[in-house]
């Protein structure tokens, strides 16, 4: 059996190639997820087969780290890589964005594979690791999930290179009780969590439903979890853009205020009242009223 045939089998959809299911799978369709959650048993070949056809490979990767799609399909897109024997620095980027994965069986010997091959390689990743980000919070994240499928001292060994100068490194050392987090580094976390808590509640609701604002709570250990609850009550009262008055009200209560200052200034000044309001006893307007007819007037 192939893995199209795989992928139909719960009828989520009628690909006739894996172009039409992986042009699905790109834009987050409801169907192409579920369906790529059943392959999650599929044979090692089938797997292998999917992750070789076209830009399957990056496109799995996006899904595989993305918080938003439900964890079935995140489990079965990082398997179907690890089968496929996805190497450096690509698994990195994995390691990072679904390290957090590592806890659930359904992984199976993948999730020491993830670890052994995707901490190392998240360390050597680009740019600038000692900066606090929200990728060294998941980096952080991924480390302190690694421990149930490597165990906490295999961790500590493989953050042994990067502990001082790792951002994430540090905050992995801090959630698993193996070091201290530094004064600057809290105050830059307690910094970051606040402004990203302040950007998720100003975003307004469609904002959150494309992904376009900054997910809450943030995927860090849950040593930080004070730090979060702080960040919260911090910014409590921040509203959303979209819970402001409507735009018509707002207007129609500022033209009504001007009105009242131009009479005021003006030769015959008054005080304008509320609107009088249709007596309750009036008939509706355009209401059907039966008539009694009029006798024909009789001739003299």
């Amino acid at each position: 059996m192939s893995i199209l045939a795989t992928l139909r089998q719960n009828r989520a959809g009628e690909w006739t190639n894996l172009d039409e299911y992986l042009r699905e799978l790109r834009h987050r369709e409801t169907g192409a997820l579920a369906a790529l959650a059943t392959a999650l048993t599929a044979p090692p070949e089938e797997q292998k087969e999917l992750v070789a056809h076209g830009e399957a490979g990056a496109i799995l990767i996006e899904i595989a780290c993305d918080l938003r799609v439900p964890k079935g399909a995140r489990l079965a897109a990082s398997r179907a890589l690890l089968e496929a024997g996805i190497a450096a620095p690509f698994v990195g980027h994995l390691f990072i964005g679904a390290g957090d994965l590592v806890t659930d069986p359904r992984l199976g010997a993948m999730a020491r594979k993830l670890v052994e091959s995707g901490l190392p390689s998240a360390i050597q990743l680009g740019g600038e690791p000692a900066q606090i980000t929200l990728a060294a919070g998941a980096f952080a994240r991924a480390a302190y999930a690694g421990a149930s499928a490597v165990g906490a001292a295999r961790i500590q060994e493989l953050l042994e290179p990067a502990k001082k100068l790792h951002a994430g490194a540090i905050a992995a050392l801090f959630a698993l009780d193996a070091g201290e987090l530094p004064e600057d580094h809290r105050n830059g976390w307690k910094r970051l969590l606040e402004q990203t808590c302040a950007g998720h509640r100003r975003a307004p609701a469609a904002a959150k439903r494309m992904g376009l604002a900054p997910s809450w709570p943030p995927n860090l250990p849950d040593a930080f979890a004070p730090m979060i609850r702080e960040a919260e009550q911090e910014t409590s009262a921040i509203e959303p853009k979209d819970a402001a008055a409507s735009p018509s009200t707002v207007k129609r209560s500022t033209g009504s205020t001007q009105v009242v200052k131009t009479q005021a200034k003006g030769p015959a000044a008054r005080t304008l009242g509320p609107p009088i309001r249709r007596s309750p006893f009036r008939k509706p307007i355009g209401a059907v009223v039966e008539v009694p007819a009029a006798a024909a007037p009789k001739p003299m």
